[in-house]
């Protein structure tokens, strides 16, 4: 890989030279151009003044379409100019923290907010190097060219999203479909309507969509490939979607302390590599599994957290995830360090019982598992399932797991829920699960 020493502007200015007159973002039924997207963000830059960091809302769970469109403006507007784009609200505090971290030979991009799934959100920034050659290798993975047209089904505050189709789609000159909002329904509508062929997205995204596949006819036929990724799937699932869809879907391990992912397997790889593991480490990229089993990573993509105290490691991020690396040089990620439940001094995955569970009974749609505290064993552990209540019971449940699993693994505790509830960008939000549990208690 051939890395570039270029600004997200220069990058853009590029394709626009090279594809003026090509369509860039369709919209409501609307087509704009790459010179006149151009035009759009020259023109909204003149509205910043002499603001240095530009905020972009990034509430809505249901954002509509022009909402998206509107982010899009104003994140090349502000990085074009040289300004930081900020995905949520900015304190007195974070703008001392980005001060402090402004160097000549580092070029300051955007400040993003992890998801906050289990705890505070971390203020992530990101500087356009990493962004830039970060997305040519999402670009590599997926194989795409000026041909391809992009879905994005995950909003731009997601690192997953602003890397993997936004700042791909500019590399090579490719076209982004924005549906109507991010309901199932507009997403297959989108794909069907604007012949998306690469589509990005979380897998609860995924399953809602190979969900209502079963009882509704949708053309996704246009679909080549896509990434998967921001939260834990099993091997069985990746190749529901794979098939269900008819594309070839691809893994990747990464974090917004990462720029995006870091891990990839070319969605020409065969089924079992890229349902299996998560690929292989990009170039210029040092990977390495610590004593505990952790990943850690270091080099260009890792980005700077701003709200919290990091140590001196050596550069090395520590992912969280734990995994190891086989004969042929791919990774498998095994679980989240963090995740691990001590019962009784026995260590137990999550990450396992989730996938017993899905893989024993059809009817959940998709679950998590976390530890509740215990007098006794110290912690206990909690499941809690999407499923039609009407075919399945909590008994049904941890009978079936009694006769799967090991018996100080099988869960103590067992909710049925219709929905579980989710972050912006579609994951299951852990911290607000725990906080109902501990209600129910």
């Amino acid at each position: 890989m051939q890395y570039r020493d270029i600004t997200i502007g220069q990058l853009f200015s590029e394709t626009v030279n090279r594809f003026p007159k090509r369509v860039v973002l369709r919209c409501l039924g609307n087509s704009i151009t790459y010179s006149e997207l151009d035009a759009i963000t020259d023109a909204k830059d003149m509205e910043f003044g002499d603001a240095q960091f530009i905020e972009i809302s990034a509430n809505s769970k249901h954002r509509t379409a022009e909402e998206m469109a509107e982010h899009i403006v104003t994140y090349l507007a502000a990085v074009k100019s040289g300004r930081i784009a900020v995905f949520g609200k900015l304190t007195d505090e974070l703008r001392l923290a980005i001060s402090e971290e402004e160097t000549p030979d580092v070029k300051n991009e955007a400040v993003l907010f992890t998801s906050g799934t289990t705890g505070k959100p971390k203020a992530v920034l990101s500087n356009h190097y990493a962004r830039v050659n970060s997305a040519a290798a999402h670009v590599a993975a997926l194989g795409a060219t000026e041909r391809d047209r992009f879905l994005l089904a995950i909003p731009l505050s997601h690192c997953f999203s602003l890397t993997a189709n936004l700042i791909s789609a500019i590399t090579v000159g490719a076209m982004i479909c924005i549906p109507d909002d991010r309901h199932t329904d507009n997403l297959l509508k989108c794909i069907e309507r604007e012949r998306c062929t690469i589509f990005n997205a979380v897998p609860t995204i995924f399953n809602s969509a190979v969900t209502r596949l079963e009882t509704e006819s949708y053309d996704v036929s246009s679909l080549r490939t896509g990434f998967i990724g921001g939260a834990a799937y099993t091997s069985d699932f990746f190749r529901k979607v794979n098939n269900d869809l008819s594309f070839s879907l691809i893994p990747g391990l990464g974090q917004t302390e990462g720029t995006a992912a870091y891990t990839f397997a070319p969605w020409t790889a065969p089924l079992n590599v890229r349902a299996e593991t998560v690929g292989r480490v990009m170039d210029g990229i040092e990977c390495k599994i610590s004593e505990r089993g952790e990943i850690l990573i270091r080099g260009f993509c890792v980005a700077k957290v701003l709200n919290e105290h990091q140590p001196d490691t050596g550069g090395w991020l520590h992912t969280g995830d734990c995994g190891f690396i086989d004969y042929d040089g791919y990774l498998h990620c095994t679980g989240r360090l963090k995740d691990v439940i001590i019962r009784g001094g026995e260590n137990i995955s999550p990450a396992e019982i989730e996938e017993t569970a899905m893989n024993a009974f059809s009817q959940i749609r998709e679950c998590a598992v976390f530890s509740v505290p215990d007098p006794h064993f110290g912690e206990e552990i909690c499941l809690c399932a999407a499923a039609d209540e009407t075919s399945l019971t909590a008994y049904e449940l941890r009978d079936g797991l009694s006769k799967i699993l090991v018996e100080f693994k099988v869960p103590k505790y067992i909710w049925i829920f219709g929905e579980l509830p989710k972050t912006e960008v579609g994951k299951i939000a852990v911290g607000e699960l725990k906080e109902e549990i501990q209600k129910l208690l």
